[in-house]
């Protein structure tokens, strides 16, 4: 039998949940970064991700202007970052300076790599 309970309680079952960090190039050449709750992988070969992002997001209007951006699973030291991106707004706030989380230049996108998020190693086979 399915236990009833308010929408309020139902919703902290769900957490904590899988969140990966997506970043952004901004049209003066900064960094953005945003945490994402609703991301799920759709297909390993060719790799797909679906995310979930709000078409209010300053990291949405910058994936509309760039046509690029990262997929970044932090690790677990992480927490601290995750949460400080994840509850501010880029429109009004530098996050990458914020939160103290380390960058590097990617190789094929001009959307930065989070330094210590999980790297994925190989390429999928074809």
């Amino acid at each position: 039998m399915q236990k009833r309970a308010t929408i309020s309680k139902a919703f902290k079952r769900k957490y904590p949940e899988q969140v990966v960090l997506v970043t952004t190039r901004k049209p003066d050449g900064g960094a953005n970064v945003m945490a994402v709750g609703w991301a799920a992988i759709a297909s390993s070969v060719p790799s797909m991700f679906v995310l979930a992002i709000d078409d209010g997001a300053y990291t949405y209007e910058l994936i509309k202007k760039t046509k690029e951006f990262v997929v970044a699973f932090p690790n677990e030291k992480m927490g601290k970052e995750v949460v400080y991106v994840g509850t501010r707004h880029g429109h009004t706030c530098d996050k990458i300076a914020g939160s103290g989380l380390a960058i590097q230049p990617a190789d094929k996108v001009k959307a930065p790599l989070i330094a210590n998020a999980v790297r994925l190693q190989g390429q999928p086979s074809n």
